[in-house]
């Protein structure tokens, strides 16, 4: 989804009071820093306690500045095309995850054999939602944490915020963030170092790279 939301709006116009309001409730005893989670909790109580006259404030501010990020759109050169249409007039086919890859992930399972077409299909769209939901909401603790990109602390912090049901997924998350991050961090070395690269050991990398886990092991943690 894409677009700035009521609360986002909120929490860009709040982010500093509040950072300060923190601040001074820490005392001479506090460390002098404000967490992300800590930070984002805060907004989230406030947002929560505004009346429906000053939340309606927030969403009209976003309405116009969604407008008018649209319009200048299309209106820049190569911008987007009227009723979603690409250039020629072809119609633009929105990106989605690929159907042999989830596939060949759900067969990964040796006990599953096969999974008819329109199972497939919902398997797609339930990730495909399940992704843009997880965007979002790293967006948006990205943002209100002052930052433009999404980070890796920040996918892990909206996976804590689904307590249980996201029990799992968040022990992945938590097992393969060290590798993927000594993985970047050997291809940044790398390309900062070509000969490096020119010498390294593609079946070590392969061991380094996180494995893959069975789709079934995501759904055996929830009671």
């Amino acid at each position: 989804p894409g677009g700035t939301s009521a609360y986002l709006m909120f929490a860009n116009a709040n982010r500093n009071e509040v950072r300060e309001d923190l601040l001074k409730a820490q005392g001479s005893e506090g460390s002098g820093k404000i967490g992300i989670a800590q930070l984002g909790k805060e907004l989230g109580a406030r947002w929560k306690r505004l009346s429906e006259e000053e939340k309606e404030r927030y969403k009209t501010l976003a309405k116009e500045q969604n407008e008018r990020k649209a319009a200048e759109r299309k209106e820049s050169p190569g911008g987007e095309a009227e009723d979603g249409q690409g250039k020629g007039g072809v119609q633009a086919k929105p990106p989605g995850l690929p159907t042999a890859v989830v596939k060949r992930l759900v067969l990964s399972d040796p006990e599953l054999k096969r999974i008819s077409a329109p199972a497939l299909n919902l398997v797609i769209n339930s990730a495909e939602r399940f992704i843009g939901l997880m965007t979002q909401r790293s967006r948006e603790v990205a943002i209100t944490s002052g930052k433009r990109t999404i980070r890796m602390q920040d996918i892990l912090a909206v996976a804590r915020e689904g307590g249980w049901r996201m029990a799992a997924i968040l022990d992945h998350l938590k097992e393969v963030s060290p590798l993927i991050e000594a993985q970047d961090a050997k291809q940044q070395a790398n390309s900062a170092n070509p000969e490096a690269e020119a010498g390294a050991n593609p079946k070590e990398d392969a061991k380094a790279a996180p494995a893959v886990r069975r789709i079934t092991e995501f759904f055996g943690g929830a009671p």
